[in-house]
């Protein structure tokens, strides 16, 4: 009888241990328009994907910078030049995520920084083409004017 109820409870351990077959994949990840600001040659924690995911910038010349974006287990991005206007994307728990740079401030001295925008929502060409006008650098005053 033992026998019997060691093979019973075995069986059942064994069913209910074996895949059916489909694989389940982790549920999709929604992320509203999320602004995030940061110096240069910083890191900041970024509190919507965790607090171990961290983007990282290095130092901004001429209008770029490098971004990457990682934890400590994971390389969603690997380091780019980016510049306002640009896009990357990444999976994030099973969904496409995208990093726009919106803003990049270049200063003489000192005080250098980007803002980043993360959203699962691809923004459409006229919102880039926006970006890339907003932050076209300034005109020099035109020499031929008179005074």
């Amino acid at each position: 009888m033992k026998h019997v109820r060691l093979l019973i409870y075995t069986g059942i351990i064994y069913i209910s241990g074996c895949s059916t077959g489909k694989i389940v994949e982790k549920e999709e990840f929604t992320l509203a328009p999320y602004e995030i600001t940061i110096k240069q040659r910083r890191s900041e924690s970024i509190k919507v994907l965790g607090d171990h995911i961290f983007l990282h910038i290095d130092d901004i010349t001429r209008g770029q910078t490098f971004v990457k974006l990682n934890s400590e287990e994971v390389e969603y991005i690997r380091t780019k030049v980016m510049k306002p206007g640009d896009i990357i994307s990444f999976k994030y728990s099973g969904s496409k995520v995208f990093l726009i740079m919106t803003e990049l401030h270049n200063f003489a001295f000192s005080g250098d920084y980007c803002v980043f925008s993360l959203s699962t929502i691809k923004p459409t060409e006229s919102q880039i083409a926006k970006i890339k006008k907003d932050n076209l650098p300034a005109s020099p005053p035109d020499s031929n004017e008179k005074k």
